[in-house]
């Protein structure tokens, strides 16, 4: 992933010296030969090297991507030097959705302006909470501090941005991508004929992603409320101690 980051670099600069004023991004092209980079990722890198190289302001970043769907992806991807983005999956699943009668009294193009202006909302409500009353300042500004990720890494590839508690580089990003893309793209005939894992983070789902607060350890909460009971929050406490030391 590193080599592939310096070939996009070298592209752009290729690109913008011959010319070009519109460079865009796309992680269209995702096959069982090709797996993604991070758009943020390659977003920020292509933006500082060319920042460097003293050709940005030569050019706009247009992305087109399959990852973004919530305000703060938006927020993020224009915050690192994104002039325009095109989240294409979010209208194709949109689309899908109003086809198979899922969503109803609306048709796509209609449900897609909705999506769209709930997402410029969103955005508009993260530049009032720190003072930007327009995205031509929000743009490229990084107000942000990151969680979880190695100064050496972050330092070449977010430059600017403090990240004071540390964590993981590179070689952990790339080994999390080829799991999900090892899910995608199965090996086995059997495993593809399985069905794909429930995503999301938020609601807390049977075979989803594990929660610190789920059913089990709500109930006994409650019951610990409701009947005064000490017994009830110890073994309360002791299921979300245990869960806390598992880093959920």
């Amino acid at each position: 992933m590193e080599r592939a980051l310096e070939k996009c670099v070298q592209a752009t600069y290729k690109a913008v010296n011959e010319g070009h004023n519109i460079i865009i991004l796309s992680d269209r092209g995702v096959s069982e030969e090709l797996a993604p980079i991070p758009m943020l990722l390659a977003c920020s890198y292509i933006h500082h090297s060319l920042n460097k190289l003293q050709v940005r302001s030569k050019f706009g970043i247009i992305i087109e991507s399959a990852e973004p769907r919530e305000p703060h992806h938006f927020a993020l991807l224009f915050g690192y030097g994104a002039s325009a983005i095109n989240p294409y999956l979010v209208n194709e699943i949109i689309r899908d959705e109003v086809a198979h009668g899922h969503l109803t009294g609306v048709n796509a193009d209609y449900a897609i302006t909705n999506y769209n202006k709930a997402i410029a909302k969103g955005i508009l409500k993260i530049m009032n909470k720190i003072g930007i009353s327009t995205l031509h300042s929000y743009r490229a500004a990084q107000i942000f501090e990151i969680l979880g990720l190695n100064k050496t890494f972050s330092s070449k590839y977010f430059p600017y941005t403090p990240s004071r508690i540390e964590g993981i580089g590179l070689m952990e990003i790339e080994k999390e991508i080829k799991l999900r893309y090892q899910k995608a793209f199965p090996n086995s005939k059997i495993a593809g004929l399985l069905p794909l894992e429930i995503g999301g983070i938020y609601r807390w789902r049977r075979n989803g992603e594990k929660h610190m607060f789920n059913p089990t350890t709500i109930a006994k909460l409650q019951q610990a409320v409701r009947l005064n009971s000490p017994e009830s929050y110890a073994e309360y406490s002791k299921m979300v101690n245990e869960q806390s030391a598992n880093l959920m």
